[in-house]
């Protein structure tokens, strides 16, 4: 299967659709600011796997997405929050950098894009992988239902639906709702009465 990734240091994805929530099987996606109050559904998971942005990407994301407005600091401020009110295991690639802010229980080496960082966890015990792509499959071998509300293009997605399970996507850009209900929950647009 083959890998598509949402990154700032590559150009945004040519979608010309945007969604706000979509639902199957089980499955949901929706668009969400982490910003904003924990979202309800979030509640209705019994893991967190997030790959969140980076500080040097982040004013890409928002800008694609049209949040302009919020400081890094309180981005990452806003995802140790929900990841304290749901106090569920969770797990997040991360930078060095961004260990102050987000506080986790654990931390272990893990790479993406062949670049060093880390595996953090919270209210969990870590585990050792060499990717994140591992990462996001190993938390799917472990739960039922992955909630990941910095979703870009879907990968947690991906790799619980890889392993038999579900998911609860969220992401602030509605062009990335779009691509994971089309790409892997079967969405049609104009075709569909499972929009809201």
């Amino acid at each position: 299967m083959k890998k598509i990734y949402h990154s700032a240091l590559w150009s945004e994805m040519c979608l010309d659709n945007e969604l706000d929530r979509y639902e199957s099987d089980g499955n949901v996606v929706f668009r969400h600011d982490v910003l904003q109050l924990v979202h309800p559904d979030f509640y209705h998971a019994d893991v967190v796997y997030i790959e969140p942005a980076w500080k040097d990407g982040y004013e890409v994301y928002a800008e694609r997405a049209g949040c302009k407005e919020q400081s890094y600091d309180n981005y990452l401020i806003a995802i140790r929050r929900i990841i304290a009110a749901l106090g569920i295991p969770a797990y997040s690639v991360i930078g060095k950098a961004m260990l102050k802010r987000l506080s986790p229980d654990f931390t272990a080496p893990v790479k993406i894009h062949g670049y060093p960082c880390l595996l953090a966890s919270w209210n969990a015990e870590p585990f050792v992988v060499k990717t994140n792509y591992d990462a996001a499959d190993e938390v799917a071998k472990r739960y039922d239902r992955i909630l990941d509300f910095c979703c870009g293009y879907g990968n947690t997605a991906r790799s619980a639906l890889r392993f038999g399970k579900s998911f609860v996507c969220s992401d602030f850009n509605g062009k990335c709702v779009y691509y994971v209900a089309k790409e892997m929950m079967g969405y049609e647009p104009y075709n569909s009465d499972k929009t809201s």
